[in-house]
């Protein structure tokens, strides 16, 4: 399943934990945390910032509300349940989890291509590109199952 995340949002949270002095962790991290964006799959699918303290939503009404990017294809504000639900049981599992990217696979595919985040979700891989003009680039993650654990960018 492929999944499109808004690019100036995915810069705002990649400023976000690179300029954070600390950073939360999953429940399954061990050692110190890196700066990295978590990609959520929990009602609806989303990147969000590890960085402490968490980025704002600034959202008046909830001012606790962290700011998250969802996915195009699985934004459950935008989508009717039955939708979303979907896009999510098929790309990311019936559990809710979270997958740690770092921080620095972003930034190389933020700095050779435009366009938005393009990422391709499976139960078993998670490859991340950006379009640009010519042949399509895109870096897998080798490690775990997603919403299994922490996975880590790598050529493709």
């Amino acid at each position: 399943m492929i999944l499109t995340f808004n690019r100036a949002g995915v810069e705002k949270m990649l400023a976000h934990t690179l300029e954070a002095k600390e950073h939360n962790r999953t429940f399954d991290t061990t050692g110190k945390p890196k700066p990295s964006l978590w990609l959520v799959g929990d009602q609806g699918i989303y990147l969000m910032s590890n960085g402490k303290p968490g980025l704002s939503a600034e959202d008046p009404e909830s001012p606790e509300r962290q700011f998250i990017v969802y996915a195009n294809e699985c934004n459950p504000d935008r989508m009717a349940f039955d939708d979303w639900w979907d896009i999510k049981q098929r790309s990311f599992g019936g559990d809710d989890g979270v997958e740690t990217i770092d921080a620095t696979s972003f930034q190389k595919v933020l700095r050779e291509a435009t366009g938005p985040l393009r990422m391709s979700v499976t139960a078993s891989m998670i490859a991340l590109a950006i379009p640009k003009p010519g042949p399509a680039k895109a870096s897998k993650l080798s490690g775990k199952t997603p919403s299994r654990g922490s996975a880590k960018l790598a050529p493709a």
